[in-house]
């Protein structure tokens, strides 16, 4: 539990930093509200799981790990949104100082991304990787 709430303070951090990069007020829009459904699913986890497994109630805090998956879901639905907003501002202004190495702006795709949304998954450093890409 200790290693969740230091990766918790991380992603906090990192919201902040990628805060600092957005360029128009949708994308700092779509962020803030990951923003907030990420806490909510923090205090969810600290609330429903954490003290009941703290307090030898594993049941309890199994059963408050499968209530929360909805409330994951949902972040992980709004930081995509973000992430989509970012990678199609980009691709239309081209590179600007600042975006990340390796982000669709520099992806060396001609038409944007071409993979579906639900093939793709969110890694640590908030890029959409493509499944199939993943893998190698």
């Amino acid at each position: 539990m200790e290693e969740a709430r230091k990766l918790d303070l991380s992603l906090i951090e990192r919201i902040d930093k990628f805060m600092a990069l957005l360029s128009s007020e949708d994308e700092r829009a779509g962020l803030t509200r990951f923003r907030e459904v990420a806490a909510r699913y923090r205090r969810h986890r600290e609330d429903n799981q954490y003290r009941p497994l703290l307090a030898g109630q594993k049941e309890t805090g199994l059963q408050g790990a499968k209530d929360g998956a909805p409330l994951y879901e949902a972040a992980v639905r709004e930081l995509k949104g973000t992430i989509r907003a970012k990678q199609a501002a980009a691709q239309k202004t081209g590179p600007q100082p600042g975006d990340a190495p390796g982000s669709s702006s520099q992806s060396g795709s001609p038409g944007g991304s071409s993979t579906k949304s639900d093939d793709n998954v969110v890694d640590a450093d908030f890029e959409v990787v493509d499944d199939d890409k993943k893998k190698s």
